[in-house]
């Protein structure tokens, strides 16, 4: 005779409760073993956030919190324009003989910082970007010497330029962009400068690490109910 087509009836495993009691206290166990383990959370990077003032209004002055959904504050009086080197910036007043730094806090400590900068004038000016940790202290400090000057056979192409630090050996929380002038035409005692990106890489909230290790734990120790 050929072989039957229907198949064999099955039934789930069931689990007896000494089963279920070994299965709970494991899990007890586990989330804390991992963190042990090295786990922590700030290697649980999150992916990188890029704010691009291009999204926020353009000629007026910035709410600080236009950007706390993306994890970010500002500091007050901050401008942003739409006319520097063809892309709108975040710059820190209206007025363009200002050297007043730009600043913001994060909502959550960042691994690692980068903002885009660009000068309102032609010559060279020197930009000094900082990190600081939760109780104000500096972290790292990086500063970067940009020149955009027609008549300077050494001078850097015009545009925008990266200023990054990271990885950060602390979480940072909040940073501060300054500029310090060093020659320009005419009458200038200072270059105004603007800010076309802030991006910044956080780490997950300590909750949602938490639940993110449980699930997985609960995955491991406690699999589906297999057939038969």
């Amino acid at each position: 005779m050929g072989k039957s087509l229907v198949p064999k009836q099955t039934s789930l495993r069931k689990c007896d409760p000494l089963s279920r009691i070994i299965e709970t206290g494991l899990l007890a166990l586990a989330v804390p073993a991992i963190f042990l383990l090295g786990v922590e959370t700030r290697s649980l990077r999150a992916a990188q956030v890029v704010v691009s003032f291009s999204t926020a209004p353009p000629n007026a002055f910035l709410d600080p919190a236009y950007y706390h959904s993306a994890g970010l504050t500002l500091g007050d009086s901050h401008y942003v324009t739409s006319t520097l080197q063809g892309s709108p910036a975040l710059v820190v007043s209206q007025n363009a003989m200002t050297t007043l730094p730009i600043t913001g806090d994060f909502s959550t400590g960042v691994t690692a910082l980068s903002v885009e900068i660009a000068p309102f004038f032609q010559g060279a000016a020197v930009y000094h970007l900082v990190a600081f940790d939760v109780d104000s202290l500096p972290i790292l400090d990086h500063s970067i010497r940009i020149v955009q000057d027609e008549n300077d056979p050494l001078s850097g192409p015009f545009g925008y330029v990266k200023l990054g630090l990271g990885p950060l050996k602390r979480l940072a929380t909040s940073f501060q962009l300054t500029s310090s002038f060093e020659r320009g035409y005419g009458q200038l005692t200072a270059i105004d400068y603007g800010i076309r990106t802030i991006s910044f890489t956080p780490v997950p909230e300590p909750m949602s690490a938490s639940i993110a290790l449980a699930a997985v734990a609960m995955l491991i120790l406690h699999p589906r109910n297999s057939l038969k």
